[in-house]
């Protein structure tokens, strides 16, 4: 690959020297000339012409001068159409190449980290010197831990752009980092500092870094070889040097991961606790100490004992119910648990404060899925750590998005968590909506997955807790964020309907929607119409995911019943062909998951657009599919079946063609049978309907002795005909 670029760099340098004697008369191109010229015939024996093949005639004195210049004339005009061609074909294959780097960079945004190398690899393949999709590739390289092949793409884009760029060498010094080449990575950050493009303070911010990383393993490296000489690399004697308090930080911080990396099991960790190993969490001197500094003033060496603290806690807690009951007991100020708690929340933007907020996430993360309601206890406020869950979810770092993903998962199904948001202030709720807004707006910075994660878990809370519910769908900004990420992740045309994961986004904002969507608030209402139509789209494509076609009519069954304007619109023009044909679809099953929603659906278009009256009602196989869900065992399918049917019993033929059915029969027993009140009304209701529209109804209904019933059911409901 070096031997390609290094002969395209030549050929570029060559073409543009053509171009300049070409077009100019100065010396300085002549001078310019001979010298690259000189440079060629000493450095490439391959350039170098062995045979004289050449049509011009050397010698003018044996020949016409004026033949000659034209000759060499018509020599420097072919070598110009020549150079132009190239450069023409050279533009053109990169327009190409751009086109797969955008498509790579939308990828990349997803955190489709093998879609985007694949996209960056098909561009390469067009334009082998295009340098953005060797430095993009590289980057996804790292991301995906691929060091070796990200250091080879990133030297490539380091040549290409003449070492003047500064994100090639930054690429190379991760890639090195990650290989544990570290001093090749400083040189790397140091020449990253010297291009004129490198942002102001970022190379010293990535040196202290390095150094940090450095000096943490060269700790780490001391304290094993202390602790594994003279058999004290045992859990026992571990806990025994770590309890002295003569040390420094630097100590404690190595042996405790020392310590974390030999709970492996059961066994282990039992002997953790046995061992009195929590006194080390919790009146070791040093770490007391350290962990009662505020987060805001603790320096790099404290920040790192504290996440060595965490780190040793999450070990001690894997799989041991004992051991997270007995650290989610640390939930006074100042102690473990309840520092977790204030690390998760904490804003620092330095490499310590990173590692400490991961640590803090893994370590609440085993806590919680074995002692999550004593983990809610931790918290003085649950409000505030759930928007700081949600604010972390939007990290770069794809670990620490997940990790905080996960843990909010696991408390968004803790009752006592909700119960202590019901008692929340209105501004506390009012944070986790506006959180939550931000979660959406920002889509997934890096992970996908945690996107997802994350936005399930605030639906199943907001379902929960509904004052939380309340403060989302109250904001237009919530409505309008949800909106627009539904927009970015639903597949944009029939033959493109995104990846799986990306199906799964668009289905978890959905499904969001529709939960907000239950409170009828004007920001709620104001949205109806978009949200409708996008959803109706979404479910009517036979292509897309069950699970997505299933929240998208969740969502619009929320939102037709409660929107006239948003039912009218449905139900008429284009998109009624779409509705009734999903809707044929899916009630030809009963046992389909989304036939309560598109019955809903139905129904509300139905007692809206007398034009999609028409069609039902008119329709004997329509009527003939309503009628077998009047059949149906569940009270929703029934109550909505006959709900659809009432509204097309006045202005259509629907009561002379059910009249030679014995629907009248089927709708008493179903009123005697079902349990639901609203089932009850809806099956009166067409009954009553379809008795004044029809003599032969009138008529049944009187030799069945139904008036009775029908007056009782009437009475009881407080049902108007």
């Amino acid at each position: 690959m070096t031997e390609e670029l290094d002969a395209l760099k030549k050929v570029e340098d060559v073409s543009e020297c053509i171009k300049q004697l070409a077009t100019s008369n100065d010396p300085t191109t002549l001078d310019a000339a001979d010298k690259l010229l000189k440079k060629l015939e000493d450095g490439s024996e391959d350039l170098r012409t062995k045979t004289n093949r050449t049509v011009i005639t050397k010698d003018s004195s044996n020949g016409n001068a004026s033949a000659n210049a034209a000759e060499s004339a018509a020599f420097m005009r072919e070598i110009e159409r020549d150079a132009a061609e190239r450069a023409d074909r050279r533009e053109r294959n990169r327009r190409r190449a751009a086109e797969w780097k955008d498509r790579g960079n939308a990828q990349f945004k997803l955190a489709n980290y093998d879609q985007a190398v694949d996209c960056y690899t098909r561009g390469l393949a067009i334009a082998k010197d295009f340098e953005l999709l060797y430095q993009n590739r590289a980057n996804c390289y790292v991301k995906q831990g691929r060091f070796e092949e990200a250091l080879a793409d990133a030297e490539a884009a380091i040549f290409l752009t003449r070492e003047k760029c500064a994100k090639p060498f930054f690429h190379q010094a991760k890639a090195l980092t990650g290989l544990n080449r570290l001093s090749e990575a400083r040189e790397a950050y140091s020449r990253m500092s010297s291009c004129s493009d490198a942002a102001p303070g970022h190379a010293d911010r990535c040196l202290a870094d390095l150094d940090r990383l450095s000096a943490a393993r060269k700790a780490e490296a001391r304290a094993l070889e202390e602790f594994s000489s003279g058999g004290g690399n045992s859990v026992e004697m571990l806990i025994y040097r770590l309890a002295r308090g003569d040390q420094p930080t630097a100590y404690y911080a190595a042996g405790m991961r020392c310590l974390a990396a030999l709970l492996v099991g059961a066994n282990e960790r039992a002997l953790f606790r046995a061992k009195s190993g929590f006194s080390l969490l919790n009146k070791q001197q040093v770490v007391v100490t350290t962990l009662a500094v505020p987060l805001e003033s603790m320096t790099d060496a404290q920040l790192d004992l504290l996440t060595a603290s965490l780190t040793l806690a999450a070990a001690v807690a894997k799989e041991d119910s004992e051991n997270c009951h007995q650290l989610a007991q640390l939930s006074k100020p100042g102690q473990l648990a309840a520092r977790a708690v204030d690390v998760v929340a904490f804003n620092g933007a330095s490499p310590s404060a990173s590692d400490a907020r991961q640590a803090a996430l893994d370590a609440l993360s085993k806590i919680g899925q074995l002692a999550c309601d004593r983990l809610c206890g931790c918290c003085a406020e649950p409000a505030g750590l759930v928007a700081a869950l949600l604010r972390q979810t939007q990290r770069l770092a794809a670990q620490t998005a997940l990790a905080a993903a996960h843990l909010f998962s696991q408390l968004a199904g803790c009752v006592r968590l909700r119960e202590r948001l019901e008692r929340a202030a209105p501004n506390a709720l009012a944070g986790i909506a506006q959180a939550g807004e931000s979660l959406v707006s920002a889509g997934a910075s890096e992970s996908l997955a945690a996107f997802c994660l994350a936005v399930e878990a605030l639906r199943r809370l907001m379902a929960g807790c509904r004052p939380l519910r309340q403060a989302a769908a109250a904001r237009r900004a919530f409505m309008t964020a949800c909106c627009t990420a539904l927009e970015r992740y639903a597949p944009d045309k029939e033959e493109d309907c995104g990846g799986e994961l990306q199906q799964s986004a668009a289905a978890e904002v959905a499904a969001l929607l529709a939960s907000a969507s239950l409170e009828a608030t004007p920001a709620v209402s104001g949205a109806a119409v978009r949200l409708g139509e996008m959803a109706l789209r979404l479910a009517s494509r036979p292509s897309v995911a069950p699970q997505l076609r299933e929240f998208s009519l969740a969502l619009l069954a929320t939102l037709a019943p409660r929107s006239v304007e948003l039912a009218r619109q449905i139900g008429a023009g284009s998109w009624a062909p779409s509705l009734l044909g999903l809707s044929a679809r899916v009630l030809a099953s009963p046992d389909h998951p989304c036939a309560a929603s598109v019955l809903r659906v139905l129904a509300a278009v139905l007692a809206a657009q007398p034009e999609a009256r028409g069609q039902v009602g008119d329709d004997p196989q329509w009527l003939e599919l309503l009628l077998e869900l009047l059949h149906s065992r569940a009270d929703c399918l029934l109550g909505n079946a006959a709900l659809c049917l009432s509204h097309c019993i006045e202005d259509t033929a629907a009561a002379e063609l059910l009249a030679r059915t014995d629907i009248v029969r089927l709708l008493l027993c179903r009123m005697r049978d079902c349990r639901e009140r609203e089932a009850k009304a809806n099956c009166a209701i067409l009954c009553g309907k379809l008795a004044q529209a029809h003599h032969g109804h009138r008529e049944r209904l009187g030799q069945l002795d139904g008036i009775n019933i029908l007056n009782s059911v009437i009475t009881c409901n407080n049902i108007k005909l």
